[in-house]
């Protein structure tokens, strides 16, 4: 009896080393191939607009064995970048054994205004947060004159006071509504919002009443089509609906 379970014993010993043995040399036939097969030869970069197919490569693949894509692929699922330029996400895949894919989930600029310092533009989202502080200036993107954000941070609110914050993105919601092409507005020192639409320059005064103001504007600009001049909307209120022209001599 005695005997029995001691051969028992070493037959189970015997498959067990047998299999940990196959486990180990199929792992390290597994890691030969991926080392020897995988190597990167091609990246493509999928969903970028702002950052070039160069910057985007340059800030994912950074480590040196990124050059195995099966490496680059587990290294940036695991650890992946999170201050990467105006980028919210990104993940990597392989196509093949030896082409990478990024595909990229850029952030939305709503607007932006300058730096205190004037050395960088201050780029916000719908929610009037941060989004991207920056020294590149991008294109078709709502501009906000006269006012500077001093000590910006991304993820914070912009620091250009509440009640202007609010402002502007009232003016923005208005506008986009009505479909309206105005590419800036601008805040002067005496409290003054303007802007300009087509060849026409609109005075909104202050921000008392703004959004009923810019609601008057799909009313009035079609009639006042291959004009020019200054559309005064400053003195206007629910008691005084009166809006004046000034036409350009």
């Amino acid at each position: 009896m005695r005997r029995e379970k001691i051969r028992r014993h070493s037959e189970f010993r015997y498959y067990l080393l047998n299999i940990l043995l196959f486990v180990i040399i199929l792992g390290i036939i597994i890691a030969a191939a991926i080392i020897f097969f995988c190597q990167t030869q091609t990246v493509k970069i999928k969903g970028n607009t702002i950052c070039s197919d160069k910057e985007i490569k340059e800030y994912v693949l950074t480590d040196k064995y990124d050059e195995n894509a099966v490496y680059a692929t587990v290294r940036n699922f695991l650890f992946p970048r999170e201050d990467i330029p105006f980028v919210e996400s990104y993940k990597v895949t392989m196509k093949s054994r030896n082409t990478l894919v990024i595909h990229v989930v850029e952030k939305e600029p709503y607007g932006f205004v300058g730096s205190e310092k004037g050395d960088a533009y201050v780029y916000y989202g719908k929610d009037g947060n941060v989004l991207e502080v920056s020294e590149r200036l991008l294109e078709d993107v709502f501009r906000v004159i006269g006012l500077t954000a001093k000590n910006a941070e991304p993820k914070k609110r912009l620091p250009v006071g509440e009640s202007n914050v609010k402002t502007i993105l009232t003016i923005q919601e208005e506008i986009n509504r009505e479909g309206l092409e105005v590419p800036s507005v601008t805040f002067s020192k005496d409290g003054t919002i303007t802007f300009t639409t087509g060849n026409i320059l609109v005075n909104l005064g202050t921000r008392a009443n703004i959004a009923e103001k810019l609601r008057r504007l799909p009313y009035i600009l079609p009639k006042l089509k291959k004009q020019s001049g200054t559309l005064h909307l400053e003195e206007w209120s629910e008691e005084n609906t009166d809006i004046v022209f000034e036409k350009e001599q």
